[in-house]
C-alpha cells in the first residue's frame, strides 16, 4: 500500500507531455536539462519531489491500468508487483520505484529517509535556510530552498524576477520563464480572456481557460465530464477522466464477476489481474487448499495460509492442526497457541477459553444471568444448567399480538415491534435492513436492488443510496448513478411535493431535518453558475456567490445570506461596501473614488494628505500616516523599507531610484538633491552639507521645509522647528491640530 501511495504522490508531479514546439532532447540528455526546460521537452518530464528531470518511460504509469494499456505506446511495459511500479522490460527501474532501504542500488542511487530511494544525497527542498546557502546546488528564494539549477520558475515576484538574468515575467501567466522558451503547456493564463500558448490545446470553462496537449493529453488533469470528452483520447467513466481503451484492473471488481470479466481470474476472496501474484497470506485458511503456490501451515501448532518456498514448487498442508481442539478445556497459556480456534475471554462468568468461530459453549455458563446474556443459550430452570437455545435465537420474546405500547423492553416483540430506551413502538419499514425481516411487517415492502424496506402506503418510496453496485442503481428506473453515487432522480416537481429526505432533490431543494419538509433552495445554496441563474437568482463571478439582490438599500438585508455582494456584513447588519472591501486592482471601483496601490484597495478623495486626521482615512497609495505623530503626510521614495534595490524600482507611487549616501543604499526621488534628514551627522563634526542645519542635539541634519518625525527630536527648540510637533512632558509629539501651539524656543541649548 505504501508503494502505492508513494507512486501516486509521483504521479501528481508529472509535466505534462508536449506534441508540438516543443524543446526536444534524447532520452539520456533529459538529466542534464534545468527543470524549465523539462516541463516542456517531449522526451522528458520532472520529478519535482526528487528534483530529477527524467526521460519519459513506461514509469510515467502509477497504476497497473495504464502500464497495461500504454496509452503513449513507449512499448514493452511491464507491471511489477514486488515494486508496485510500472517498469521498461529489460531495463533497470528507476531508483524512485524501490522504497526498501536494503533494495536501493547503491552504485546508481541514494537512499533517502524521508523519499526512500531516489537519485542524489542533497535534495534542497529538505534543506533548512542554513544549509540551503551553503549548498552550490541550491538557492534560497523568499525563505524556501529551491533547485539551483538556472530556471526561472522558482522566482514568484515580479521584481525579484526581472532583475534575474534570462529571466521574462508573463504577466498573463503570472510566472516568472526563461528569455525565449515556449511556455509549456501544463500552464493556464490567470485570466480567461488571455490565450494559452500557441503550441497548445485550449478548453473554454465557466470564467476559466484550462491549457493542454492535443496530441498527448494527461486525462487525469480534466475534473469534469465536458473537459474530459473535449479531447479525443479520454472518456469519462462516471467517476473520472481516464484514456480511452484502457484494460480494467480487476482488484476493482466485483468477487462475484470476477471469472467473467476479462482475464481476471478468482484466488480466494480475492480477484487478480493478468500476472499478479498471490498473496497467500491474505487467504484465509478455509480457501487456502489448491490455491496456486499456497499450502496450509502449522508451524508451532498455528494454522496459516503461506507462501511455498521450496525450490521444487511443492509444500504438503497440514490438515489436523486445528481440528478437533476443545477451547473449552485450554488454560491461557494453551489457549493462546491456538488463535485461529480459541480466544481467551473475561465475562461475569469469570475467565474461560472460548471458539472464535462465533460459537458460544453455552455449557461453560453456571448462572442464569450469565447463560441469558448470549441468545444462543438456554437457561434450563429445571436442570439448573445452561444449554444451546432450541431455536438458535432465545432473546427474541414470542410475538402475542396485541400492541407494541403494551410491552416493556423485557417482552417488546421484534420485528413487529422495536425499543427505543424503554418504549416498545411499532417498527418503521426504513429501519429493517433484511428482506425477511422486512417482509414480516404489516405495510411494509421490499426492493432488492436498493435493499430497502420501505411503507408504500404511506407513500414512500426506496432509498436509492441504498444501492450496494451501479448496476443495481441504475436497474431502478427512479435511480442514477452519478459521481460514484446512487441518487434519486429529479423528477422536476416543487420541492414541496417531496415527503422523503432520500427523494428531496438536492440540487435545487433542501431538507429541514426538524419539520421534515422539502423546501426551496435559497440563492446563497447555490455554488455553480448555471444552476443559480436557472433558479431565477444572480451570480457574482468575482466572488463565485449566487444571490437574491432585490435591490433594495443595503441596510434592508437583515442576515448574511439576503446581503447580496454589492453589500457587505458587518456584525450584524448588512452595509454599503467600502472601498477596503474590494480585494483585487479588477474589483477596485474607481467610481466609488477607489484607488488600487500596494495590494490594497482605498478611498482617495484627492485632499492634501494633511488634511487627512486618521490612519482609517490616510490614502495609502500616495500619503503615508505616522501613528506616533498622528500626521498623515506624503508618502515619499524613502519610505520604502528596501530588502533590495527592485523594491524601490518597482514603487508605484512616485518616481524612485536607490542612492548610496554615506555607506547606506536609500530610496529616493529622481533628479532631486538627497534631503537632509536622510544624512549622516556625527555630534562633534562638521558631516552636515552647507544646504543643511545641524541639530546637534538631535545628532540629525535639518533641512527648512522637509518632514521629519518629531519623536526623532530631543530638544525644545529642534522640536519647535515643526508646526506638526509640540514639546509636551519633555517630548517631541504629534498634535491633534494643525500648526500646533506656538512654541517660543530655548535660546541656550542651540550650541
Amino acid at each position: 500500500y505504501s508503494k502505492f501511495v508513494m507512486k501516486l504522490v509521483i504521479a501528481l508531479v508529472f509535466a505534462f507531455v508536449c506534441a508540438t514546439a516543443c524543446v526536444v532532447h534524447a532520452a539520456d540528455d533529459c538529466t542534464k536539462l534545468s527543470m524549465d526546460e523539462c516541463s516542456v521537452s517531449s522526451e522528458c518530464y520532472f520529478l519535482s519531489e526528487h528534483e530529477q528531470c527524467v526521460a519519459l518511460d513506461c514509469h510515467y504509469y502509477n497504476d497497473y491500468r495504464h502500464c497495461a494499456g500504454d496509452p503513449n505506446r513507449f512499448g514493452n511495459c511491464v507491471f511489477d508487483w514486488d515494486l508496485y511500479s510500472c517498469i521498461t522490460e529489460g531495463d533497470p527501474p528507476p531508483c524512485f520505484s524501490y522504497q526498501n532501504k536494503d533494495d536501493c542500488p547503491t552504485d546508481r542511487c541514494e537512499y533517502n529517509k524521508d523519499l526512500g530511494c531516489t537519485f542524489q544525497s542533497v535534495l534542497c527542498n529538505q534543506l533548512d535556510n542554513a544549509a540551503c546557502s551553503s549548498e552550490s546546488s541550491c538557492i534560497l528564494v523568499d525563505e524556501i530552498c529551491q533547485l539551483n539549477d538556472g530556471s526561472c520558475s522558482i522566482y514568484d515576484l515580479k521584481s525579484t524576477c526581472t532583475s534575474t538574468s534570462g529571466c521574462d515575467y508573463n504577466d498573463a501567466f503570472g510566472l516568472c520563464w526563461p528569455t525565449g522558451l515556449d511556455i509549456s503547456c501544463n500552464r493556464s493564463p490567470i485570466n480567461a480572456t488571455d490565450p494559452c500558448p500557441s503550441s497548445c490545446a485550449t478548453y473554454e470553462g465557466d470564467g476559466y481557460k484550462l491549457c493542454y496537449n492535443a496530441d498527448s493529453p494527461n486525462c487525469g488533469i480534466f475534473t469534469g465530464e465536458n473537459e474530459c470528452l473535449s479531447a479525443t483520447k479520454c472518456e469519462f467513466d462516471g467517476l473520472e477522466c481516464t484514456d480511452k481503451n484502457l484494460p480494467v484492473d480487476c482488484q476493482q471488481i466485483e468477487i462475484t464477476k470476477c471469472d467473467s470479466t476479462g482475464d481476471c481470474r478468482t484466488v480466494g476472496e480475492m480477484c487478480l489481474n493478468p500476472g499478479q501474484p498471490v498473496m497467500c497470506e491474505s487467504i484465509g485458511t478455509s480457501g487456502c487448499e489448491g490455491v496456486e503456490n499456497c499450502y496450509l501451515d502449522c508451524t508451532g501448532g498455528i494454522s496459516m495460509c503461506a507462501t511455498c518456498t521450496d525450490p521444487s514448487g511443492v509444500c504438503n498442508s497440514t490438515t489436523s492442526c486445528e481440528q478437533n481442539v476443545d477451547c473449552s478445556t485450554l488454560n491461557e497459556t494453551d489457549c493462546s497457541q491456538h488463535p485461529d480456534a480459541c480466544e481467551w475471554m473475561t465475562d461475569s462468568t469469570g475467565d474461560y477459553c472460548a471458539t472464535t468461530d462465533g460459537v458460544v459453549m453455552c455449557t461453560v455458563y453456571t448462572d442464569e444471568t450469565g447463560c441469558e446474556y448470549y441468545y444462543q443459550c438456554l437457561w434450563d430452570t429445571v436442570a439448573q444448567t445452561c444449554g444451546d437455545c432450541p431455536s438458535g435465537d432465545c432473546s427474541v420474546p414470542p410475538d402475542d399480538g396485541n400492541p407494541c405500547d403494551t410491552h416493556d423492553e423485557t417482552n417488546c416483540p421484534y420485528p413487529r415491534c422495536s425499543l427505543t430506551g424503554s418504549e416498545c413502538r411499532d417498527t418503521v419499514c426504513n429501519e429493517v435492513a433484511d428482506e425477511v425481516t422486512c417482509l414480516n411487517i404489516t405495510n411494509c415492502a421490499y426492493e432488492t436492488h436498493l435493499v430497502s424496506c420501505y411503507d408504500p402506503t404511506k407513500g414512500e418510496v426506496p432509498i436509492c443510496d441504498g444501492a450496494p453496485s451501479k448496476d443495481d442503481c441504475i436497474a431502478v428506473d427512479f435511480c442514477e448513478y452519478n459521481s460514484g453515487v446512487c441518487m434519486h432522480k429529479d423528477d422536476g416537481k416543487k420541492c414541496e411535493t417531496h415527503s422523503q429526505q432520500s427523494t428531496c432533490p438536492g440540487e435545487r431543494c433542501t431538507w429541514e431535518p426538524n419539520e421534515k419538509v422539502c423546501s426551496s433552495l435559497p440563492c446563497t445554496g447555490y455554488i455553480e453558475r448555471q444552476p443559480c441563474l436557472e433558479a431565477g437568482c444572480s451570480f457574482d463571478s468575482s466572488s463565485n456567490v449566487c444571490f437574491n439582490d432585490t435591490g433594495l438599500a443595503c441596510s434592508n438585508y437583515t442576515t448574511p445570506g439576503e446581503c447580496p455582494p454589492r453589500c457587505t456584513f458587518r456584525t450584524s447588519s448588512c452595509e454599503e461596501r467600502q472601498c477596503s472591501d474590494y480585494f483585487s486592482e479588477e474589483t477596485c471601483p474607481a467610481e466609488k473614488n477607489c484607488h488600487y496601490a500596494i495590494s490594497e484597495c482605498y478611498e482617495d478623495t484627492g485632499m492634501p494628505c494633511d488634511s487627512y486626521d486618521s490612519w482609517e482615512t490616510c490614502p495609502p497609495g500616495r500619503c503615508l500616516f505616522n501613528e506616533m505623530d498622528d500626521i498623515c503626510y506624503m508618502r515619499r521614495c524613502s519610505d520604502i523599507y528596501l530588502e533590495s534595490h527592485s523594491d524601490c524600482t518597482d514603487a508605484t507611487f512616485a518616481s524612485c531610484e536607490v542612492r548610496n549616501v554615506n555607506g547606506r543604499d536609500i530610496c529616493l526621488e529622481k533628479n532631486k538633491p538627497t534631503p537632509c534628514y536622510v544624512q549622516d551627522y556625527a555630534f562633534g563634526s562638521d558631516s552636515c552639507p552647507e544646504v543643511c542645519t545641524p541639530l546637534h542635539s538631535d545628532f540629525l541634519c535639518y533641512g527648512e521645509g522637509e518632514i521629519d518625525f518629531c519623536n526623532k527630536h530631543k530638544s525644545q527648540y529642534s522640536c519647535s522647528l515643526f508646526d506638526y510637533c509640540d514639546w509636551i512632558d519633555d517630548e517631541c509629539k504629534g498634535c491633534k491640530d494643525k500648526p500646533c501651539a506656538t512654541v517660543e524656543p530655548s535660546t541656550t541649548t542651540t550650541t
